[in-house]
Formats: C-alpha cells, sequence, structure tokens
C-alpha cells in the first residue's frame, strides 16, 4: 500500500488545479490510462490501481456493456472509471461545488463523457423531497441544522422509471451513511434487475451487519463478499452478486 502511494507522484499533470477543497485541501490534474481529471492522488489510488468497486475473486466488476447507477460521484473519479468499460453511467451527485468538478473532468474526456448522465439528486428511499446538506467536499451529508445547500432526493427505481432502462446491471454506492435508505429506494430495480452491488459500509459499524442482513431477506440469492482496500479504517466495500 504504502509503495503504491508513495509511487502516485508519477500521474500527476499539474498540482493546486483546484483548491479549497473541504477534507481534500486541493486537487491535482492527473493522468491515468488515457483518463485525464482533477481529483486526489489518494482518490485515483484507490479507484484506478485499488479498484475498490471491483472484487475479481467474487467476479465483480463492471463488465462491457454494463449500464451502471454510481452512487456519490464526488469528483466523477468512479463515474470515469466505469465509462470505460460501460455503456452508460448515472452519476449521483447533489452538491454544486463537487458537480462543477465532475463537469470539467467530463469537458477532459469528451468519448467517456458522451456514457456518463449526471443526476443532480441525492439519493434517497423517497424521490422529490427537499434536504439541507453540509458541503464537506468528498464527506457531504445532509446538515444537523437548516444551514447548508438545499437539495433534491430521488430514488434509483424512479430514475430507472424515468429512463425507460431495460436492464441495469452493476449499482455502487459511497454516499456517507445513506446506503440503506438508497438501496430502500431501489428495491423495484434489485427485485427485476438484480445487478451486481459495490456498497460502502465503512461509514457506520451498524451496517456491517444491516445491510448485506437487508439485502437477504429479499431472497434475491444474493452472495456477499467483503474486501477492505486501504490500511486505514475507510473504504471497506460489500460486494453482492445474485446467482451460483
Amino acid at each position: 500500500y504504502w509503495k503504491l502511494r508513495q509511487s502516485m507522484g508519477k500521474c500527476v499533470e499539474k498540482r493546486g488545479t483546484f483548491t479549497g477543497i473541504p477534507i481534500a485541501g486541493s486537487l491535482d490534474l492527473c493522468s491515468v490510462d488515457g483518463v485525464r481529471l482533477h481529483a486526489h492522488p489518494l482518490g485515483v489510488m484507490n479507484t484506478f490501481f485499488l479498484e475498490q468497486y471491483r472484487c475479481p475473486r467474487a467476479g465483480i466488476g463492471v463488465k462491457p456493456g454494463d449500464v451502471v447507477i454510481d452512487g456519490g460521484g464526488c469528483w466523477g473519479d468512479t463515474a470515469l472509471y466505469f465509462a470505460r468499460t460501460g455503456s452508460r453511467v448515472f452519476c449521483f451527485e447533489c452538491m454544486p461545488s463537487n458537480i462543477a468538478i465532475i463537469e470539467e473532468n467530463l469537458r477532459l474526456n469528451p468519448a467517456l463523457a458522451a456514457k456518463v448522465s449526471v443526476v443532480q439528486k441525492a439519493l434517497s428511499n423517497r424521490s422529490g423531497e427537499k434536504a439541507v446538506f453540509r458541503d464537506n467536499g468528498p464527506g457531504s451529508r445532509p446538515a444537523a441544522d437548516s444551514r447548508g445547500v438545499e437539495v433534491e432526493t430521488q430514488t434509483i427505481d424512479d430514475l430507472v422509471a424515468a429512463n425507460s432502462l431495460d436492464r441495469v446491471d452493476f449499482i455502487k454506492m459511497d454516499i456517507e451513511a445513506a446506503e440503506p435508505d438508497a438501496l430502500m429506494g431501489a428495491e423495484q430495480t434489485l427485485r427485476k434487475h438484480r445487478p451486481q452491488l459495490a456498497i460502502s459500509i465503512y461509514h457506520d459499524a451498524r451496517h456491517f451487519a444491516c445491510i448485506p442482513n437487508w439485502l437477504a431477506d429479499l431472497n434475491l440469492g444474493y452472495r456477499f463478499f467483503i474486501d477492505h482496500f486501504t490500511i486505514h479504517s475507510e473504504e471497506t466495500v460489500l460486494f453482492a452478486r445474485s446467482g451460483a
């Protein structure tokens, strides 16, 4: 892990292209495997090198032609990663400051951008509700008080219906502890399409149990795998696939 982390400077074209970013401090213009993007080198490492939303031992990952729902797009690194292989990516991101960086990253990668639709809403178990989020960059989440950025919610089920999708192959979520609600808002999609899943569970220790238990109770034949991608407490991902 440390050898890889120390080598990430090789991916940086220009430092400090975006500054004043909560948590991250600043972003650099990076290049990896033909993809150019403004990102934090650690994010590039997690997404493109450690591939934290892929589980080879379980055969879980985006495949050619897949339709992907990327919950928690942040600065667009995962959307670009999925678009390299998949045919269509719906990238959920509700914070205007993050969306501005996504749009710049899509502009840098026009061929991949053609596959990506940015959904400027917060994933939830109900659509059309208003929520106030605290802008904390990659750690943005609902505010404890009424101060912040007002956003609108949407469910995955309603996204699928609104776009008349006849397939959903892969769902990724990293949405700062809102994963259980977002999964409840995807129940019909899970029942109909049985997509592969890559769901972050490290935001709340209870999610290690409640998320796989809820999915198992749907009786859709999901099998579960867990991987962890850092030497820290972050980036534990529950992978799931239906069938043998």
